[in-house]
Order: structure tokens, then C-alpha cells, then sequence
């Protein structure tokens, strides 16, 4: 590690291609939790006072200066709102797993930060949870952390699946599988150590579930209208010609003609890139799963990546109901 983890970002090969978080650029690093404790950006609030007065209202969000830069405004925020420092958040996931008998503290933890660091979001794989949905490619469990100090974003912790074979993530929307947390008071290890083993209860089930779409079969004239008439609702006519290019070829695509009026099925695509793992043509709905969640990911905003990823089970439920 460097003597900030912000240094990372003054190195233009560590930002996400083509990636915001609320407009800002956003990087990956990957290290050790112990370290990343430890060399986290650290935020303090000030009153809010330009020199004309004081706002009875509102703190003011300032990172402490790290490397050559000095303090640097973040935003403002309520005087009810409660500061929680990233590392605060690491420290407190690292004594949950001393409370579940996982070893967070020395396991890798992949680290995503905007470029000022106001926002994290953290992810570790959980060891003991791979499994193959039936196509030879694993599936492992992750819980992920993601926090703000400038209110843009809660404190949120989640368990999800990522494949391995093209890093996509799935999220399997059952309720309440989100911890989810305002600023305004404090959250203990003992409620994560709850909530993390109330999920790892439920993961048997949640395999079960991508087992039953692997073995749920579809065509590809079903894929075809449910994305004419589902995806294009929802994600937009493009995203539902992608869909239908990647379950027939394996392959993503962009318009040749954006304005022809043609149902998105129907329109001519133009193949841009393989996709890791697609099994086209597809025939069950795990791997029209998997298409979605390769659209998800390409998108630029992280916020709108992690949306859509959240949209993918109520999506498949209609596939094969049109």
C-alpha cells in the first residue's frame, strides 16, 4: 500500500473505463482489509460559515488533506446527520466475521472509490459458498458494503452472487436481503453479525432458485417477445435488441440504424464484443439471467449498474409469461 489509498487515484490506469458514481470518476484497488483500515481517506464536519454568517442548518463535509492536497470540500449535510468513516464501516464487517468465524480482516476485499472518496464500496467473497448452476461455470457469495459521507448514498450492506466467468453480479431480490442504514444513528457489529448469518441461513435457498432457472427452460421466440415487450419497457428499446443478439449469437451488438421504427427483435444490429459465458443459443432462463446482468454491468454509472442489477429477478419472472 501506498501512504493513502487516494494516491491510487493520481494513477489514471486504476480509474473504471468509461465509469461514474454521481458524475465523479470512480477507481478499483485491491488489497487486504487490515490495510485498507488503515489507509482510508478520513472526512471531518465543520460549521457551515463563508464569513458572512453561520448556517444554523447545515455542517460542512471536509476530507483531511492526503498527499500534497489540503482539506477538500465534500458537501453539506443536516446537523442530525451522523458521520460514519469508511473505516469505521471495514473495522466493524472485520469483528462481524471474528463473531461468524470468517477471517475478513486477511481475505482480500475489493475496494471501489469516487474520486474524492466520499463514497466506498467494499466487497469479499465469502468462503464455502461456490456452486455450479448446472453449466460448469461457478457461482460464489460476496457481501458487499457501500457507504457516503456526504449523504449521497446509505450505508448499505448486501449479500449478492457474482459468476465468475465474466465477474457479473446477480441479486436475487428477496425481501429484506439489504441492510440498510441512515446516517442519523449507529450501527453495530452485533447487527451486522445478525444480519450477515440470517442470510448465509437463506443462501441453500437461493441456490436452489438459480438451479430452477437453469433447469427452466425458454426459447428463443419467448426471449424475443419478452424482450419486444418487457426489456424495452423497463431498460429501454436497445438493451432489448441486446438481449435478443446475445441469446442468439453470443454476441453484443449495437444499432445499425438507431430510428428505424422496427420492433427492437427485429432490428439490425451491429456485433461490438463477445460475451463470456453467454451459452448462446440460450435456453433456460439462468442464462437470460446472465444476459441482464452482463447489460447491467456495462453500464457507465455505477448507481445505474447496481439499479438495474437489483431490476434482473422481476424481469425473469416474466420471461416465458408473454
Amino acid at each position: 500500500m501506498r501512504k493513502n489509498i487516494l494516491s491510487y487515484a493520481n494513477d489514471s490506469n486504476n480509474f473504471l473505463p468509461e465509469k461514474n458514481w454521481f458524475g465523479q470518476r470512480a477507481f478499483r484497488i485491491n488489497c487486504l482489509a487490515q490495510e485498507a483500515i488503515v489507509e482510508m481517506p478520513k472526512f471531518k464536519r465543520v460549521k457551515f460559515s463563508l464569513g458572512w454568517g453561520e448556517n444554523e442548518y447545515l455542517d460542512l463535509i471536509l476530507r483531511e488533506p492526503c498527499g500534497d492536497e489540503g482539506y477538500i470540500p465534500i458537501g453539506t449535510v443536516s446537523k442530525q446527520y451522523s458521520l460514519i468513516q469508511h473505516a469505521e464501516v471495514l473495522e466493524a464487517v472485520v469483528q462481524t466475521g471474528k463473531c461468524l468465524d470468517i477471517d475478513f480482516e486477511n481475505q482480500p476485499v475489493e475496494i471501489i472509490l469516487s474520486h474524492y472518496g466520499e463514497r466506498m464500496r467494499a466487497t469479499w467473497q465469502l468462503p464455502g459458498y461456490d456452486f455450479d448452476p448446472g453449466d460448469g461455470k461457478p457461482i460464489v457469495l460476496v457481501v458487499s458494503v457501500t457507504n457516503s459521507v456526504d449523504k449521497s448514498c446509505a450505508l448499505e450492506i448486501r449479500l449478492e452472487w457474482l459468476r465468475l466467468v465474466c465477474k457479473n453480479g446477480m441479486m436475487y431480490g428477496l425481501k429484506e436481503k439489504n441492510l440498510y442504514h441512515k446516517h442519523v444513528a449507529s450501527l453495530t457489529p452485533s447487527d451486522i453479525a445478525a444480519f450477515i448469518s440470517f442470510e448465509l441461513g437463506r443462501a441453500p435457498k437461493e441456490m436452489q432458485i438459480y438451479q430452477a432457472w437453469f433447469n427452466d427452460k425458454t426459447s428463443l421466440e419467448q426471449i424475443s417477445k419478452w424482450a419486444d415487450n418487457v426489456i424495452a419497457t423497463k431498460w429501454g428499446a436497445l438493451a432489448a435488441a441486446r438481449v435478443v443478439k446475445i441469446a442468439k449469437t453470443g454476441f453484443d451488438g449495437e444499432f445499425v440504424r438507431p430510428f428505424d421504427k422496427a420492433k427492437p427483435s427485429k432490428k439490425e444490429m451491429k456485433i461490438t464484443v463477445e460475451v463470456p459465458g453467454a451459452f448462446a443459443p440460450v435456453g433456460n432462463k439462468f442464462h437470460a439471467s446472465q444476459i441482464l446482468s452482463w447489460i447491467a454491468k456495462e453500464r457507465n454509472s455505477l448507481q445505474d449498474q447496481i439499479q438495474k442489477l437489483y431490476d434482473i429477478p422481476g424481469l425473469i419472472a416474466h420471461l416465458n409469461s408473454i
